[in-house]
């Protein structure tokens, strides 16, 4: 009999189970769901992203499916499904960001001091976002910081004055090999790249080009690095279609939202 591991996440809450390809179904697994998350049977939708990065809503046994037929294409052939409550309330980060935006025009432009004393409030919080594999990682990780910070790449005048990194571009992204001149180290970038490493991210590289994206937003540099846990699939994906670079895949993939498709369009126009 022919079986497949199926993943439930909630935030970060996960649940694991094995279930039969010959019978599998849609209430089946949507009743499993709401026994294992303890939710309402009918507040919440299931969810899978297909091989060009997109989510995709099931509610039939069809779709169910495909998506099993997907998730046994892959390696390790794992369906790995998102649940998404329609009677959840937003989360506290996202009121202080929505806070944060209606606040922005009153507000003056914080200090080098007030941006460290925001990180280092946020920190325990972001820890508790992290991977469990990362936060397994932390207790025995050594980081280097000075490594760290000198690998950090130039921020402009407006990133090192608080302000918000422009939005992505729709178009390709061509990466710059070049070296950047070293910043100083009270600079917001390095600070952040600092707070970053203790947090478990050392790919410098990876770090370089999330603060370089996102300027001195913790925040926003700490939501990419750990989205890459969830597009194994994608880099292999990538990688078996003729693109190996994986570290520039994982920079396309936080560039581009997990998408593959719009990942091979700037692949495809950088060659």
């Amino acid at each position: 009999m022919a079986t497949i591991i199926v993943k439930i996440t909630d935030g970060k809450d996960i649940r694991r189970f094995t279930a039969s390809t010959d019978s599998i179904s849609y209430s089946a697994i949507h009743k499993h769901a709401a026994e294992a998350f303890g939710l309402v049977t009918k507040s919440f939708k299931l969810k899978y992203k297909d091989e060009e990065g997109d989510l995709i809503t099931m509610s039939t046994d069809s779709e169910l499916s495909e998506a099993a037929a997907f998730a046994k294409s892959l390696e390790p052939p794992v369906l790995r499904l998102t649940l998404e409550s329609s009677s959840r309330t937003a989360s506290p980060s996202r009121t202080r960001t929505t806070e944060g935006v209606e606040n922005h025009s009153a507000a003056e432009t914080p200090d080098l001091a007030a941006l460290m004393h925001n990180i280092k409030s946020q920190l325990p919080q972001l820890v508790e976002q992290l991977p469990d594999a990362v936060k397994a990682m932390l207790p025995n990780m050594e980081v280097d910081l000075s490594a760290m910070s000198a690998a950090t790449v130039t921020d402009t005048p407006a990133k090192a004055a608080g302000g918000a990194a422009p939005a992505a571009s729709d178009a390709p992204m061509h990466m710059d090999d070049s070296a950047a001149p070293p910043l100083p180290a009270d600079s917001p970038a390095v600070q952040v790249a600092e707070a970053l490493g203790a947090m478990g991210f050392v790919d410098a590289e990876l770090v370089q080009f999330c603060v370089e994206k996102n300027g001195p937003d913790l925040d926003a540099c700490v939501r990419d690095l750990a989205t890459l846990n969830e597009h194994e699939a994608a880099l292999h994906d990538l990688a078996e279609m003729g693109f190996p670079n994986a570290k520039l895949n994982a920079k396309l993939l936080i560039k581009n939202g997990g998408c593959v498709k719009n990942c091979v369009r700037d692949l495809v126009a950088d060659m």
